[in-house]
């Protein structure tokens, strides 16, 4: 074999060696990122099926406020009429 022969496998070898770790390390980021992402969309889930959105948080407000001027009112009367 001649210099040159064993100096063209060296560099084979080298350049196989970096494209596979390279090739490995994307492969593994791919993976990783699609499994955050699943991830992620399964908490979105689980976010959306506990806790109230903002339109039914004002909705419920708004129906806790007639019911307690409602009580309130009758109080008034009840009070009033005491006296």
């Amino acid at each position: 074999m001649t210099p040159e022969e064993v100096l063209n496998y060296l560099w084979n070898g080298l350049l196989t060696l970096v494209i596979g770790v390279t090739g490995w390390f994307v492969r593994d980021t791919i993976t990783q990122h699609r499994r955050l992402r699943e991830d992620h969309n399964a908490h979105k889930i689980e976010v959306a099926k506990e806790y109230a959105t903002k339109e039914e948080l004002i909705r419920v407000e708004n129906g806790l406020k007639e019911t307690l001027n409602r009580l309130e009112d009758k109080i008034d009367k009840l009070l009033e009429g005491k006296r």
